[in-house]
């Protein structure tokens, strides 16, 4: 596509939502992989005031049911694959009106064969009844693993995504001759606006749809890519293969966000890859960038510095006092690309920001004399399983799956450490029944969680789990515990 059919394209299927019935206000689902479509449905959600909940397309009934009634979108555009899997979750989902595909589809009406019967400027003649405030009102709802109960919908206007494109662009040192590869899920915030900011740009993008180590190292040779996104399993990835294969001379640089790169790997691969430069960005679904890695001597261990137009305090998290340099306590934000708030979770919202509007981050690190930030730990416990966005598990949400099983009396999941994974997923259990088998509880989780939330980590059935008086379940106790076992 060139960059006026981007465009015009996404003008056109600007009109195909209104003929949906698609208009300001509404909420979309876009559950689908990477495609050039993606892009183009966002900007055309844009042109029309639509906000848009990005979905991963390979998610559960369940786990969809969840998404869809906390958002309730009025379409849904997917996979032609998983048709079947929608029908079923828009029986539970009364908000859901129609279904559209990107592939051919009997039954359904597939958007790429539409297009071409479109005008580019219909949409022009359709009345605008309201005037939209772009700061106020949400434009994209991903959903975010929380620590205390099932994910939420945040919230990013169209003035915030602006802001996240912006700074990605600057982050990843796109020129307007840069070549940039998308393989990170562009239901990830991570793909979907790195993807956008290359384009608004003016870089081509290469997408890719699956993650295999030597077709992306064959497509960086075939297409001259310069710039690629990526996460840290797939920077593993390239540094077991034989890169002298491939001609990658063209490469410039790869920027590695959503969970931490372990140096000792970012060592390795520029020592095999010589010519390209790769460090590591700091963000969140509620925020990114927050920092990144522009300069050369960055540290290693550093998430890099501020990203622009954004302020950073740190506080003791048991005083609230405001921390010097070299100082451990919660990373707090303010700026132009932190997230409006939770869809429909105003008391999740409240707690999210402190009484003078900074975002609680939850990650407790410092920033040192030279303005470096450094990630130490983090307050909210997620389970970091490959960067991938949803691969941020939240161990609340499993538990509450294992309670659900009338034979486990208790149970606390926490993250160990793998060195492929970043971390896996792991249960202390406590028995009900004592019939109960680890190999019952795999098989138990098996349809009720994604592939990546099973605990590959492993089971370990306890007499008791480590609690508070409160009753809140002490993870950093299961991790001593389980140093001891």
């Amino acid at each position: 596509y060139t960059f006026s059919q981007v465009h015009d394209n996404s003008i056109k299927y600007a009109n195909l939502l209104i003929k949906l019935g698609i208009g300001n206000g509404d909420v979309i689902a876009l559950c689908c992989g990477n495609c050039a479509e993606y892009l183009m449905l966002l900007l055309a959600a844009a042109e029309l005031g639509v906000s848009v909940t990005t979905c991963n397309p390979k998610h559960t009934q369940s786990e969809m049911i969840h998404q869809f009634n906390v958002v309730a979108p009025k379409l849904v555009i997917a996979d032609s694959n998983i048709v079947e899997k929608l029908e079923h979750v828009s029986e539970a989902v009364t908000a859901i009106k129609k279904i559209a595909t990107l592939g051919k589809h009997e039954k359904y009406i597939c958007l790429r064969q539409s297009l071409n019967q479109e005008s580019s400027y219909t949409y022009k003649y359709v009345p605008v009844t309201s005037k939209r405030d772009i700061s106020n009102t949400p434009f994209v709802l991903p959903f975010s693993s929380g620590t205390t109960g099932k994910p939420k919908a945040v919230q990013h206007s169209q003035a915030i995504y602006t802001a996240y494109t912006l700074l990605w662009s600057a982050t990843l040192k796109l020129p307007n001759h840069g070549i940039c590869y998308c393989i990170v899920p562009m239901f990830h915030m991570f793909g979907m606006v790195t993807s956008l900011s290359a384009i608004t740009q003016g870089c081509k993008l290469i997408v890719g749809t699956k993650f295999e180590a030597s077709s992306s190292l064959a497509a960086i040779e075939k297409y001259k890519i310069t710039h690629a996104p990526l996460v840290p399993p797939m920077v593993i990835a390239f540094s077991k293969e034989n890169l002298q294969k491939y001609d990658l001379s063209s490469m410039e640089y790869i920027l590695s966000a959503a969970a931490p790169l372990p140096v000792k790997v970012g060592d390795n691969l520029r020592e095999l890859w010589k010519t390209v430069k790769i460090n590591q960005c700091y963000g969140m679904s509620e925020a990114a960038p927050l920092s990144g890695c522009l300069e050369p001597d960055c540290p290693k261990e550093s998430v890099g510095r501020l990203a622009f137009n954004l302020q950073v305090k740190v506080v003791d998290v048991k005083t609230g006092k405001e921390l010097g340099p070299n100082l451990d306590g919660e990373l707090r934000y303010k700026g132009p690309q932190v997230f409006m708030g939770y869809y429909n979770a105003p008391e999740a919202t409240r707690n999210s920001f402190d009484e003078d509007n900074w975002f609680r981050s939850g990650d407790i690190g410092h920033y040192d004399e030279r303005g470096y930030i450094y990630i130490v730990d983090r307050l909210k416990d997620l389970i970091k399983y490959k960067g991938f966005f949803k691969r941020q598990v939240s161990p609340a949400e499993i538990e509450r799956v294992l309670f659900e099983n009338p034979k486990i009396a208790d149970a606390a999941v926490f993250g160990v450490p793998d060195n492929e994974a970043g971390e896996l997923p792991r249960a202390f259990i406590v028995k009900r029944k004592e019939s109960l088998t680890a190999s019952e509880v795999h098989e138990y989780l098996k349809d009720r969680l994604s592939s990546y939330k099973q605990l590959r980590g492993g089971i370990i059935f306890r007499d008791s789990i480590p609690k508070a008086q409160s009753g809140k379940v002490i993870r950093r106790s299961l991790r001593s515990v389980e140093s001891k076992l």
